[in-house]
């Protein structure tokens, strides 16, 4: 679709992304307060969840059945209430899995097979 290769695409924009909040943040830290022990948290979150993961995501994209793994978006809000509740020991009211279930159902629902009337 596009004459570009999206991994180096990515590749390029988060590298562009992170030297310059790199030089901005050791000009103006300061004015943003961000302490010190923060940016290893923010690096953290900047690699692993978006640069990897959205990175991956594009990747399997191109080489799987769409339809199938681009219902793994919607995993995200369920693998993270296990983690919060596994590693933040949060309670689990029953509103979230009232919301869990009707993510699952929303997948379940998008996984059916459409019949097109003649």
């Amino acid at each position: 679709m596009y004459p570009y290769d999206s991994f180096i695409f990515m590749f390029i924009g988060y590298l562009s992304s992170f030297l310059i909040s790199s030089v901005f943040l050791i000009f103006k830290q300061e004015i943003l307060g961000v302490p010190q022990h923060s940016l290893f948290a923010l690096i953290y979150i900047g690699i692993v969840p978006s640069a990897i993961g959205f990175t991956l995501f594009s990747e399997a994209l191109k080489i799987g059945d769409v339809s199938k793994i681009a219902n793994l978006i919607y995993l995200t809000p369920i693998v993270s209430l296990i983690f919060i509740s596994i590693f933040l020991r949060e309670p689990m009211p029953s509103i979230k899995f009232l919301g869990l279930a009707l993510i699952l159902g929303g997948i379940m629902l998008n996984r059916t097979p459409k019949t097109i009337p003649d």
